[in-house]
């Protein structure tokens, strides 16, 4: 009589995917924080998300990159702006080649960003960690 050999765990999979992009669940939304931590030198033709000044995330592609990524762990990291162009989330804006695509120059990164109000950009995988901060109201 053969004896199989004891099977491993399975690996850790996700449940379900929004966008293409896994839903993390407990402790890797712990280990997700990081990814801000670990800077990475954006390059023209990188795809990135713009977040517009109202906030809406926009697919974007870099047309330039204004200097280099800086910094260090005590002092804290910056990276640089960017000039990028993207496709109009208004639908009303339209020509003979379709929607238009619209441009921003001077864009920085969301670590560079206190309040988050638009007009910034950020890595695919940094979008969850990007999203607008939930704006003060007054009682």
């Amino acid at each position: 009589m053969r004896v199989r050999p004891a099977l491993s765990p399975p690996p850790l999979c996700y449940s379900f995917y929004v966008n293409g992009l896994p839903v993390l669940r407990g402790n890797e939304v712990a280990e997700r924080q990081t990814v801000m931590e670990k800077p990475r030198q954006p390059k023209v033709r990188d795809a990135v998300i713009f977040f517009n000044e109202y906030s809406v995330e926009c697919p974007a592609l870099l047309e330039a990159v204004h200097g280099e990524v800086g910094g260090n762990e005590e002092a804290g990291w910056w990276t640089p702006c960017v000039n990028l162009v993207f496709i109009t989330p208004d639908e009303s804006k339209t020509d003979d080649y379709g929607r238009q695509k619209e441009h921003r120059s001077s864009c920085s990164h969301v670590s560079n960003q206190k309040e988050r109000a638009g007009h910034y950009w950020c890595f695919p995988e940094e979008v969850e960690v990007s999203r607008p901060l939930p704006r003060k109201t007054q009682m």
